[in-house]
């Protein structure tokens, strides 16, 4: 696990508490994985880059949903 959370560490810069703490959620062999995890935050800030290369580095599969929020009737 720790060679992981270091290898992704020096790959991405500025974001070690986040990968350690998804990678630590994620990597544990005695908890079952959740069946979703929901990131919010504002765009740009590394959401998506961090969690799709810790989940990659762990060999999960997984699936995206971009969600956009509906803020008026005209939106939808």
């Amino acid at each position: 696990m720790d060679k992981i959370v270091s290898d992704l560490v020096e790959n991405i810069p500025c974001r070690k508490a986040q990968i350690h703490l998804l990678a630590s959620l994620l990597g544990e062999d005695e908890c079952p994985l959740p069946n979703s995890i929901f990131l919010y935050g504002h765009s740009g800030t590394g959401k998506t880059l961090v969690t799709s290369a810790v989940l990659e580095k762990l060999g999960i599969l997984t699936s995206y949903v971009s969600c956009v929020e509906f803020y008026t009737t005209r939106v939808m």
